[in-house]
């Protein structure tokens, strides 16, 4: 955390091992601190990504041979057979269906709905038009399925396969919803109730998946983001210190800061950015009444004098990953609707095709309409320079692989040459830091598309 402080997000790179690329022997003198969990089914330890080496030959001999009975094909070519619950599309469709599709263990969720798009011609948008955009694939049943959330917690569990800790005796205890491990367990549980990244891969113990249509996205936001994060922040009341009439702050002399709670000066300094230059001190009364510099290490209190602030905003906050996951589905399906789209064709008959000033349309719309809508879903003012504040607020976005992968597709769908650009080199660092190929994106193939349907919309 103090390295992340110090260089930024983006310098410490972490990746979940959800998918056994990784294998332990226990041999009886393991040196290591990793000790077995849970006992792993035999078909599912056929479908881990270290069976790919279990069939070449030479290593099979090391493993537990009841593994391998039987095995003869890797997990890339392993065929399983999902339900798939299918919610109908709204004012075309009154009831629900289910239906299967053949898929391997390794498939994605972009992968699985060309699969059923294959297989079922199900992906059909409330136009009757082809389309793959706006749907969302869930691991377990949506809020808007009206399952409670004691059997949306279990369900969870499940599909994250925690049932053995949940089980334990001191469970109860341990994961007290005020404690610390309590938390972190809601948040846990959290990321198998959002939407699946078109990137994200289905998981070793799914067999149920559950599709959502576009324009059934108003319930399903709403759950993405866990009821106790909004609690663990707080706002800081800044006086912003005038020192000359050139630098006299333009709106009120004070600013609000949402800080996470215990977070040091470091982190107000870094939240901040080039509006606080590092020149500028933070300042709160001492107990005899004169002021004192905070360290940088010290918790930031809710009052603070800033020196030398250059800003010119009222109100400053960094999403976290949840809020910024739901903000970008809030805008996803905003641009889904045909309001949406009759706004970004207006957008581009008003650019005149050119794509510079196409980008300066779209932000006014963003500003004065989308951003101040997701602003009040995320519980933050929507009247204080919302564009500036949205930006702000996802500055950091680039730094996390699935929130670049996000970031690339909200461009892609606001036909946004001018950020789609940036999104993807984005997106292509992470793809080369991971070890994955490139994103399946065809940039030039984009920006030609892109620009002929903005010299289109002038004809």
């Amino acid at each position: 955390r103090s390295l992340q402080h110090r260089r930024g997000d983006a310098c410490v790179a972490l990746l979940r091992d959800d998918f056994g690329i990784c294998l332990h022997i226990q041999h009886g003198t393991n040196t290591s601190n990793s000790i077995p969990l849970r006992e792993v089914g035999r078909e599912e330890a056929l479908d881990l990504d270290v069976m790919e080496l279990g069939l070449l030959p030479g290593f099979a001999p090391s493993l537990p041979a009841d593994v391998f009975a039987g095995a003869v094909e890797s997990p890339s070519e392993r065929a399983h057979s999902l339900r798939v619950h299918v919610a109908p599309l709204p004012g075309v469709e009154s009831t629900s269906r289910t239906v299967l599709v053949s898929c391997t263990a390794r498939a994605t969720a972009a992968e699985l709905l060309v699969l059923l798009d294959a297989q079922h011609s199900l992906l059909l948008d409330a136009e009757g038009l082809g389309s793959r955009r706006g749907w969302r694939l869930y691991r377990i049943p949506p809020a808007v399925d009206g399952m409670g959330g004691e059997a949306r917690d279990r369900a969870a569990i499940d599909v994250l396969g925690l049932a053995f800790l949940a089980d334990m005796a001191e469970a109860e205890h341990n994961l007290l919803p005020d404690s610390a491990c309590g938390r972190e367990w809601r948040k846990l549980l959290c990321t198998a109730a959002e939407p699946m990244g078109s990137a994200d891969r289905l998981g070793l113990r799914t067999r149920e998946l559950w599709l959502q249509p576009p324009g059934a996205a108003d319930a399903k936001v709403a759950d993405v983001t866990s009821t106790d994060e909004a609690e663990q922040f707080f706002v800081v009341d800044a006086i912003c210190q005038r020192s000359t009439v050139k630098k006299f702050f333009s709106t009120s002399g004070s600013i609000q800061v949402r800080l996470p709670v215990g977070a040091d000066v470091a982190a107000l300094r870094s939240l901040l950015g080039r509006d606080f230059p590092a020149k500028a001190r933070v300042l709160v009364n001492s107990q005899n009444g004169d002021l004192r510099t905070l360290l940088e290490t010290e918790p930031v209190p809710e009052k603070v004098l800033l020196t030398d602030f250059q800003g010119r905003r009222a109100f400053y906050a960094r999403l976290t990953k949840s809020e910024a996951l739901k903000a970008f589905r809030l805008l996803c399906d905003y641009f889904a609707k045909s309001e949406g789209r009759s706004k970004l064709a207006e957008a581009a008959l008003e650019s005149k095709g050119d794509p510079m000033r196409y980008s300066l349309v779209l932000c006014s719309l963003l500003g004065d309409e989308v951003y101040p809508m997701i602003l009040r879903q995320l519980g933050l003012p929507d009247d204080q320079q919302p564009l500036q504040l949205m930006m702000g607020a996802m500055d950091s976005v680039a730094s996390d692989y699935e929130l670049a992968r996000l970031w690339l597709e909200s461009e892609l769908q606001m036909r946004n040459l001018m950020k789609i650009k940036e999104a993807f080199l984005s997106l292509q660092s992470h793809h080369a830091l991971l070890g994955l190929p490139p994103p399946e994106v065809d940039m030039a193939t984009w920006t030609l598309k892109i620009s002929g349907e903005l010299e289109h919309a002038t004809e």
